[in-house]
């Protein structure tokens, strides 16, 4: 055999050199100095390699010397993986491979110091290296090599460089990205949140995304909006791998074949990847952790399935998508996909439907609320309606409203909602897609029958939000179902459920609307409306038992402005109530869906005076008449005449504090009917009371003073010390109001007296209010701003907002007849925030009036008919004296107000309106 000198073969260039066995001393330097020029050129780490490699050997080192400094290696470390790989492979030799023999490969075939031949590397030992080096075998071998390889390993070599360089192109991850052929609307909340990760982790933070979310809601489309829009910021690439986690045509990867398909596409070559799951993972964070790449890892099943595949690694970004939580992975940063807001789903139902200008916006909106924003049921209705054009909108909005009022129908009048539930189901679909298929795989992956089973009871669940209590309220004993919360939880696992920020202690649970009308498809079809109206009637005597530990609010008052809202009830102190309080906001809706489809019996009709009761304190007006009108119409037909007095009575004050006084008073004079028929004066007394409120506002001032007289007997007659301090200051308002000063305030002193002698911190603040309005009348006004004051104390104690809003506009009085105009505007302004803040229509009538009269004092006319106008137009549907006397003012000055018309009907309920300016 021939021996060469290889220095001699090699003509040295001036600059750094290569030198030493070891990236040390000269060798060192050099690498150092050309990674710094070639990485100026602006190459990332791996596309630095090669032409690193190529310097080196051109600056005197052989070529395996070349490659492993360019991977920065030092020769244990070769040593080492060569071993991990040759023991992966089962080829390991007994004695292992060790540094020195890495160095006599390195230098081969030149001759050792002492002449002695050094060790040849086979071409298996070529092959070993190329992967360690992140190339190919041949080209670790140069022409020195060449001369001593053995024929058949020359013609290896040959068959080596003809596929190495035939031209055939890595695969492009970005090809392989799943299309969808529509264009990206919307999320840009998502995709800043997104933004946000990367920007974080190229400043060294976290590099995991879990992006979850319900089936179809676009968790797929914003990964590959990722790649689209920050690929470019990972200079080796970007890998795309399906994991199939939820596919109806392929089972799940396993996570053996994961890392062995991710292995592939960083071209690690078949014949040197390691067998077994845990060798898969360490090669594959030895592969990575040498990249900087975005990392797609889509439709994860599992935890499991995912945590072998992340490869911690500082210049990878990982982004996994699946359906379910993925509680199971720490040390991430997770992004949940909520369904779009309405504008983005229009906006994406509008693009991909291309309904142009002019389209109905009305049939949209049914639409979009039916789809629940989630992106994929509006791209496949969408199809539709870009094939058939526009005119289908109006059509399918239609069907949309009719099947949800079956569904939410009494379950009486129509007992078999499956068809409403599939009906709107089928319509999104579009050729072999459906939202309904996309359901049925996660329905399938739960992982028992009772699961399933928990998943049906949610479709006949007549609320959105759902606590494990309240499910096992629902459950039949004899089905002997696992523990309620275990199955929230597992359906939660799986994807169905998000859980509901709440109060401390009360974990619930949401479901989408598709879902639920998916999972009501399903109860519907396996169960009978026997079985659904069962467990409406377990769940309404849960809510039942519930409600009836609440304690009853505070009486609404009869002569004050009280409206009941939350903000004017001091909280109880029983840390039960409290609950029971919240409880009550939490299942609100809930609670009334399930009395509207429960049976017309004394139950229902109990619950819905009790809720109806607690909802009118809390101001849910709407919901509090319906509630009201269901009881009186429950307790007539089974002929209770207390329950129906008392759905009437309810009722009343619910119209009253709407300013429909006619209809309260009506309602009121049947309920008093009943209480007198009955005999029970304390509901006589509390009547009266009402009553005589709101004949005060209709303007039937005898009726209002007669009555309030009776009341005043009554409540001496029942010893009711709080009725009687309300009565004495709703007379003394009506003495105010027939200018009969004294009359009036010896009654304000009698309120007022009383009320500090009971506590009565409500009647202290209007008994104080209404001597304030007297002191200024008299131009006492020392006096009165200290009562203001005394009474805005209160207020704000009380959260009595509209006690506060009249004490702040009579300060504005006081600044206005003291000529100080700049302040009283300035009251007058708060005070019509503040009426604005708390939708006090009365309070902010009031404001714009005191305000026109300052104008008008200012002599600004224009601003003075503007302010008029607005108080003009509230006072119209609730106030009829003040209507006409604002009227009346605009006439005087010659501004009447365009559209003028004769007085309402209506009457303001609250005190304030009885004095303004």
């Amino acid at each position: 055999m021939v021996t060469h000198n290889h220095n001699s073969v090699r003509e040295r260039v001036s600059g750094p050199g290569c030198g030493g066995s070891d990236p040390g001393g000269v060798g060192e330097d050099a690498l150092r100095w050309l990674t710094a020029l070639l990485g100026d050129v602006g190459l990332a780490d791996r596309e630095l390699l090669e032409p690193l490699a190529t310097e080196l050997i051109r600056r005197g080192c052989r070529p395996r010397k070349a490659w492993r400094l360019a991977n920065r290696l030092n020769q244990n470390q070769v040593a080492e993986e060569f071993n991990r790989i040759s023991t992966d492979n089962g080829t390991k030799t007994d004695g292992g491979m060790k540094a020195p023999r890495i160095s006599e490969f390195e230098s081969w075939p030149e001759l050792s110091p002492t002449g002695k031949r050094r060790a040849r590397p086979t071409v298996r030992s070529l092959t070993i290296l190329a992967t360690i080096y992140n190339t190919t075998w041949d080209r670790l071998v140069d022409i020195d090599d060449l001369k001593e390889l053995s024929t058949a390993d020359q013609a290896a070599y040959r068959a080596a460089v003809k596929q190495s360089r035939s031209g055939l192109a890595t695969r492009s991850a970005i090809a392989l990205l799943p299309s969808e052929g529509v264009p990206f609307v919307g999320r840009k909340a998502a995709m800043a949140e997104l933004r946000g990760a990367i920007d974080d982790h190229s400043r060294g933070e976290r590099g995991t995304l879990v992006i979850t979310g319900l089936a179809g809601v676009g968790k797929t489309t914003i990964a590959r909006q990722a790649v689209q829009e920050f690929a470019d910021r990972f200079p080796d690439g970007v890998v795309w791998l399906d994991l199939h986690g939820h596919d109806r045509e392929c089972v799940p990867r396993r996570a053996e074949h994961a890392l062995e398909q991710l292995l592939v596409e960083l071209d690690v070559k078949p014949a040197t990847i390691p067998g077994g799951q845990a060798r898969y993972a360490e090669r594959w964070r030895w592969e990575a952790g040498r990249r900087r790449m975005l990392i797609v890892l889509d439709n994860a099943l599992d935890s499991r399935q995912v945590r072998p595949l992340l490869p911690q690694s500082a210049g990878c970004f990982v982004v996994v998508t699946s359906r379910r939580p993925l509680t199971g992975l720490v040390g991430v940063r997770r992004l949940h996909l909520e369904p779009m807001e309405l504008a983005e789903a229009e906006e994406l139902l509008v693009t991909l439907g291309n309904l142009g200008p002019g389209y109905d916006t009305d049939a949209v909106h049914r639409i979009l609320r039916t789809s629940g924003g989630l992106p994929l049921p509006i791209r496949l209705l969408a199809g539709q309606l870009a094939h058939h054009g526009p005119g289908m909108l109006t059509a399918i909005a239609g069907d949309f409203a009719s099947q949800a009022e079956r569904l939410a129908g009494h379950l009486a009048t129509d007992p078999a909602g499956s068809g409403a539930a599939n009906r709107i189901l089928d319509q999104f679909a579009a050729e072999d897609e459906s939202v309904r298929a996309a359901l049925d795989l996660s329905y399938r992956e739960l992982p028992d029958e009772a699961a399933q089973r928990t998943l049906r009871l949610l479709g006949w669940f007549p609320g959105s939000a759902i606590s494990a209590e309240t499910l096992a309220a629902m459950l039949d004993p004899e089905w002997n179902m696992p523990d309620p919360a275990v199955q929230l939880r597992q359906l939660f696992e799986g994807g169905w459920l998000d859980p509901v920020t709440g109060r401390p202690g009360r974990l619930r649970y949401r479901i989408h609307d598709l879902s639920r009308l998916y999972a009501r498809s399903l109860a519907d079809a396996l169960g009978t409306s026997a079985e659904h109206a069962a467990v409406i009637g377990r769940l309404l005597r849960h809510y039942l038992g519930e409600a009836l530990e609440i304690e009853p609010p505070q009486p609404a008052r009869p002569f004050g402005a009280n409206k009941g809202l939350p903000p004017q009830r001091q909280p109880s102190r029983r840390p039960a109530v409290a609950r029971a309080r919240d409880w009550l906001v939490d299942e609100h809706d809930s609670l009334l869906a399930c009395i509207r489809i429960a049976a017309l019996d004394a139950d229902t009709a109990a619950l819905a005076l009790l809720v109806g009761t607690q909802l009118s304190a809390l101001g849910y007006w709407a919901d509090a008449r319906e509630m009201f009108e269901l009881a009186h119409l429950i307790n007539t037909n089974l002929d209770d005449r207390v329950g129906a007095g008392d759905a009437m009575y309810g009722l009343a004050n619910v119209l009253r504090s709407v300013c429909d006084y006619a209809g309260a008073a009506r309602w009121f004079e049947s309920a008093l009917d009943i209480a007198t028929e009955i005999g029970d004066s304390a509901r006589v007394a509390s009547i009266l009371g009402y009553h005589a409120e709101v004949c005060r506002h209709q303007g039937l001032f005898d009726i209002a003073l007669a009555e309030s007289l009776q009341v005043l007997e009554l409540a001496r007659a029942l010893g009711d010390p709080l009725l009687e301090c309300d009565a004495l200051r709703n007379y003394g308002h009506l003495e105010r109001i027939e200018k009969r000063s004294e009359s009036s305030h010896r009654l304000y002193i009698q309120a007022l007296g009383m009320a500090l002698q009971i506590g009565d911190r409500y009647g202290e603040g209007w008994a104080l209010w209404g001597l304030a309005i007297l002191d200024r009348e008299q131009e006492m006004f020392a006096a009165a701003w200290e009562k203001l004051e005394r009474a805005r104390t209160i207020a704000t104690e009380l959260h009595d907002t509209w006690l506060e809003v009249d004490t702040i506009r009579g300060m504005g009085h006081i600044h206005r007849e003291r000529g100080e105009h700049a302040s009283a505007h300035l009251r007058y302004s708060d005070s019509l925030t503040l009426a604005e803040q708390t939708d006090d229509s009365h309070g902010q009538a009031d404001a714009w009036r005191a305000l026109g009269h300052l104008a008008l004092l200012t002599n600004d006319a224009e601003h003075a008919r503007e302010c008029l106008s607005k108080a003009l137009a509230m006072y119209e549907p609730i106030d009829v004296m003040l209507f006409d006397e604002v009227q009346r003012e605009l006439h005087e000055f010659g501004m009447d107000a365009p559209g003028s018309v004769a007085s309402p009907a209506g009457r303001r309920p609250d005190e304030q309106s009885l004095t303004v300016a």
